[in-house]
């Protein structure tokens, strides 16, 4: 059957019709966290921050120059700025909701553009900890998705912002391995198994 993929922007869920699609995003939390979860108000820093600096860079992509944030993410966005002005970047989609038909699963690549010249799918952090198997099973899994529609990056990189003014690139090899494993996990954890019994 046709697939009919709805993002639901204010719940950040996905739905196929009226079944709710897994993002990546879950899907990949099962591999650690970025920020030490038991600080509750230090999750809620880096979320908004992570927010509005998502929202920064997207204006800055679509060539708006008035730009509002508060000033206490100013680095970040020098940061930003910086990073826009070192490498020569055509976006092709911006947080554009994309899927499997084959796994079910959905999610948002941060970015798919043309990277100094070479077909990439970008990922910003904000956090000062790059948990690196998550962002690794993340942004192949956006590949993964992005093969089956008919489109095959080359690269893969995730960017993260500093709180200096600076940022870092770390390039994530092309790999299956991690989010198939996290998909794996998942097909177990949602397994309806007979009633009264284990099978």
């Amino acid at each position: 059957g046709g697939m009919m993929l709805t993002f639901d922007e204010a719940n950040h869920k996905y739905f196929d019709g009226d079944v709710e699609l897994p993002s990546v995003t879950i899907l990949v939390s099962i591999l650690g966290s970025d920020i030490d979860e038991s600080l509750d108000d230090v999750m809620d820093v880096a979320a908004d921050r992570g927010t509005t600096c998502h929202k920064v860079l997207e204006l800055l992509l679509q060539g708006e120059t008035e730009l509002d944030y508060p000033t206490m993410y100013e680095p970040y966005v020098d940061a930003i700025r910086l990073f826009l002005s070192e490498h020569e970047i055509t976006p092709i989609a911006i947080e554009t909701p994309i899927h499997s038909a084959v796994r079910g699963v959905a999610g948002t690549p941060d970015l798919l553009c043309m990277y100094d010249g070479v077909l990439t799918i970008t990922d910003w952090k904000f956090v000062s900890q790059v948990c690196k198997p998550k962002v690794k099973a993340q942004i192949n899994w956006y590949r993964d998705m992005y093969n089956e529609s008919g489109v095959f990056p080359e690269q893969l990189i995730i960017v993260q912002f500093l709180n200096n003014g600076l940022y870092r690139i770390y390039p994530v090899a092309i790999s299956d391995t991690e989010f198939l494993a996290c998909y794996e996990i998942y097909k177990i954890k949602t397994n309806r198994y007979g009633k009264g019994k284990i099978d």
